[in-house]
């Protein structure tokens, strides 16, 4: 997670000026951001061997299912020969629109992931230059010093430079929060647009669940959301909860691909305590940055569900709430 910029105090009239720019990520955030790229990739890759296997499964079934069809045909020619439907055609549209199906989910996938690695691009470009214009101004700063060493400052002139570099590094703030939030809204804006799609398909094409889709595990998650910093903190603050359990969807937790609807409904289970915990988070005396910081861990798989046990309070600022 992202350092939000701390309130800084107002310094010394021969004190450097301070740093103020764009808020960057920390080497443990980017690490997992890595880390969830990587997993998305091999389960992505893990999902195409799965899908190719069952292509061949389905490719040697149709075989079959065409030398049946021809043996029965060439009975009912002696007998009383009927049209009988083209089963395999309907067989390879079936095959093919769900390959279709799963094809767009890869793509939607590997939309988001681009997005989110552009975002972090820009993020360090606008870090550089930053620096970068800080580092011109200090050695302009020290040119001015140089020629006129032997001439003291107004204190006008003083209280003015620290009043500018205080208007500075408030519109620096606002402008990362501003930042941060349209970033958030636009993922969750994505999120939603790919949950009204998948349920869509769904609703159409699938039929009722049958009693071998019941749940392997209940579904377990946590909610973490950013707070905003106090004077004296160290760290950008967080916000979490209990790991909160309840009865997982349909195929929660089994091998392979979950059932058209489960990951829908478990997003909505989750998405049904957020402004419960959001009110705890408040109620501890601190606010929040925005909602659209809002995040959550869950035991969707076995790694997700290993990486849930680094989820929580790591610092004396951070909160814990219970639902």
């Amino acid at each position: 997670m992202s350092l939000h910029p701390l309130a800084a105090a107002e310094p010394e009239a021969d004190s450097p000026s301070p740093k103020s720019g764009p808020r960057t990520l920390s080497e443990a955030e980017l690490a997992t951001l890595r880390q969830r790229i990587q997993t998305d990739r091999t389960r992505r890759a893990d999902a195409l061997s799965r899908e190719q296997e069952a292509a061949e499964q389905q490719r040697q079934q149709l075989e079959q299912m065409q030398m049946a069809a021809l043996e029965e045909e060439t009975y009912w020619e002696e007998e009383a020969p009927a049209p009988a439907p083209n089963l395999a055609a309907v067989f390879l549209n079936t095959l093919g629109s769900e390959m279709a199906k799963h094809q767009a989910e890869r793509e939607a996938q590997d939309a988001f992931i681009r997005d989110v690695e552009r975002q972090q691009a820009m993020i360090v470009q606008r870090r550089q230059r930053e620096e970068e214009r800080q580092r011109r101004d200090a050695e302009r700063a020290r040119q001015q010093q140089s020629t006129h060493a032997a001439v003291a400052p107004s204190p006008a002139a003083s209280a003015q430079d620290v009043a500018r570099k205080a208007e500075q590094a408030r519109a620096a703030e606002a402008r990362d929060r501003e930042l941060a939030t349209q970033a958030a809204a636009e993922r969750a804006r994505q999120q939603q647009l790919r949950a009204q799609q998948a349920t869509s398909t769904a609703v159409a094409a699938t039929p009722a669940p049958s009693s071998s889709d019941a749940a392997v595990k209940p579904l377990r998650f946590i909610l973490s959301i950013s707070l905003l910093n106090k004077p004296g903190d160290t760290v950008n603050p967080m916000c979490y909860s209990n790991v909160i359990t309840r009865p997982g969807p349909p195929g929660w937790g089994g091998p392979g691909f979950l059932p058209p609807g489960s990951g829908n409904q478990a997003h909505a289970t989750v998405l049904s305590m957020k402004d419960a915990f959001i009110a705890r988070c408040r109620a501890s005396g601190r606010e929040i940055t925005s909602e659209g910081n809002f995040n959550y861990s869950w035991n969707r798989s076995q790694g997700e569900e290993a990486g849930m046990q680094q989820v929580g309070p790591r610092h004396r600022e951070d909160i814990s709430v219970s639902l």
